[in-house]
This record gives structure tokens, C-alpha cells and sequence, in this order.
């Protein structure tokens, strides 16, 4: 219109206006109506299929409707978050076993949905048992576990200066040599223990296994953007002076299919038997 307006002038008679839309609608292969305006034939959008929530837990299905009521969040993306933190909460707790093949059920979920529907908010509500849970794990690791490490590290450093002592002024440590690596053993482990990890999201492979480590082998993997998770796995953290970037998937997909793994480290390799990553 604004091109045959700067063509024709805004003078131009209604009835050579019209001819001239029919005319460019017919060579933009558009019908014309009766009235004689282009017809646009729009591609159908197809109805969205409303999730089968009827199919999980009446706990589940009334968690999922109170998080739809309170963030306006659509069902589909409420429901798919309830089934990926009620995963993560089941870990290793519940296996399914089909011959020698173990199962566990975690899930992998990716869920896309545009600005302002609510992801952030939603994801929020239906994690804090989850959470919360962590979080009284790590606090009950720093008054009990804690202090009884500390304890127990002074008690091996106080011992192993007697040995030391002792084998100074008789020349060697003789039979106290097996005492001493026991020790030594022993030290090292206490030293490596940190608070239980229940979740990561911007972490390396090693970051990975220490967090598998600190509890019992299970880790939830969790971001309301995804975009450090994907960039990660993609090699965001590998060595690029080798040219490509090197996929870094090995822990993701051991602990989908729960197959031990190991990563090489410095001081020796870490070793995570039956993962379980959701």
C-alpha cells in the first residue's frame, strides 16, 4: 500500500485502489475475497496435547496443580520439572532390574519455553523439598561429620610425630613402618572428605566426581537456563590448544547407563561406582 500510495498519490479513486490490491495479490499468488481484499491462507496450528497427569501420583498431580495455580506457569512445563526433581529425589533408592541390566530412574530432561512463563519460578517451588533436604544434609556434615574428622586428623598427626620421635632416636621406625603408612592412609582419606553434593550445575568432569563421591553416588545436574550445562558438555572446559574443542559427556553418560568410570587426576585416578545423574 505505502508503495502504490508514493506511486499513485493519496488521490488515487477508491476504484483504482482496489484494482491495483487486486492486481498485487493475484501476482503474490493470494486470493481475493468478495469485498476484494487479499485472502491469506494461514498454516493451522495444530492443539496442544495436555500432559497425561492423570497417569502420576495423586501427590504428584496435586503438587503440580498448586505450582500451575501459584506461577501461571503452563502444565506441561509445571509437570515436566515434577518429573525431573521427583526423579533426582528417587536416585538410587529404587532399581528395576531386566536380567543383569540395572536401572535406575533418573531422568534426562530438557524443557523449552519462552520469556516470562515462568520456568525460574516454577522450578523454584517444586525444588525446595529437594533443596532443603541438601541443605539439612550439609548441616548436619558440618556439626557432626566435621568435627569428628578434625578430631581424628589431630589424633594422626599427634601419633605420627611420637613415631617420627621414636624413630629418630632408634635409627628407623623398624616394625612401626606398617603403623605409619596406615596412617599415612588414613590421613589422606579423611583430607579428601567434603560436605555431601546433591546437585551441580557449572561443573568439570573432576567437579563431577568429587560431587558423585561426597554422598552416595547420586547427583542431580540442574539449571533453569541450561546454557553452562550444554557448554560444558561441548568442551567449554577442555584443552583448546589442540584445535577442537573435546565433548566432555563421559560422566552424563556413564551414570545414564550406571557404568563405573574413572577420571585421571595428579595424584591418581577417581573412581565412581554405579552413578546415578538425573
Amino acid at each position: 500500500m505505502e508503495d502504490l500510495n508514493q506511486e499513485y498519490g493519496p488521490g488515487v479513486a477508491p476504484t483504482t485502489m482496489e484494482r491495483l490490491e487486486n492486481e498485487a495479490a493475484a501476482q503474490a499468488g493470494l486470493g481475493v475475497s468478495p469485498g476484494g481484499a487479499p485472502c491469506i491462507d494461514y498454516p493451522e496450528i495444530p492443539s496442544e496435547e495436555p500432559f497425561p497427569v492423570e497417569c502420576l501420583p495423586t501427590e504428584a498431580q496435586a503438587m503440580i496443580a498448586e505450582v500451575e495455580r501459584v506461577t501461571f506457569a503452563p502444565q506441561k512445563l509445571v509437570a515436566v520439572q515434577a518429573l525431573a526433581w521427583l526423579a533426582a529425589s528417587l536416585g538410587k533408592g529404587v532399581i528395576s532390574k531386566t536380567g543383569e541390566t540395572k536401572t535406575f530412574p533418573n531422568l534426562f530432561v530438557l524443557g523449552i519455553s519462552g520469556t516470562g512463563t515462568g520456568k525460574s519460578e516454577s522450578a523454584r517451588h517444586l525444588g525446595k523439598p529437594f533443596e532443603s533436604f541438601a541443605f539439612d544434609l550439609v548441616q548436619k556434615w558440618n556439626q557432626e561429620t566435621k568435627p569428628k574428622t578434625d578430631t581424628r586428623l589431630k589424633e594422626i598427626a599427634l601419633r605420627m610425630k611420637v613415631l617420627d620421635r621414636e624413630a629418630s632416636n632408634a635409627g628407623g621406625y623398624g616394625t612401626d613402618r606398617s603403623e605409619v603408612e596406615r596412617l599415612q592412609g588414613e590421613q589422606e582419606e579423611l583430607k579428601g572428605k567434603k560436605p555431601p553434593q546433591l546437585t551441580v550445575e557449572d561443573a568439570t568432569q573432576e567437579a563431577l566426581t568429587d560431587a558423585f563421591n561426597s554422598f552416595d553416588g547420586s547427583l542431580l545436574s540442574y539449571s533453569t537456563d541450561a546454557g553452562k550445562v550444554i557448554s560444558n558438555l561441548l568442551g567449554r572446559y577442555t584443552d583448546k590448544t589442540a584445535g577442537d574443542k573435546l565433548r566432555e559427556d563421559t560422566a552424563f553418560l556413564k551414570s545414564y547407563s550406571v557404568e563405573t568410570f574413572s577420571v585421571q587426576r595428579v595424584k591418581g585416578p577417581s573412581v565412581v561406582l554405579e552413578p546415578c545423574l538425573s
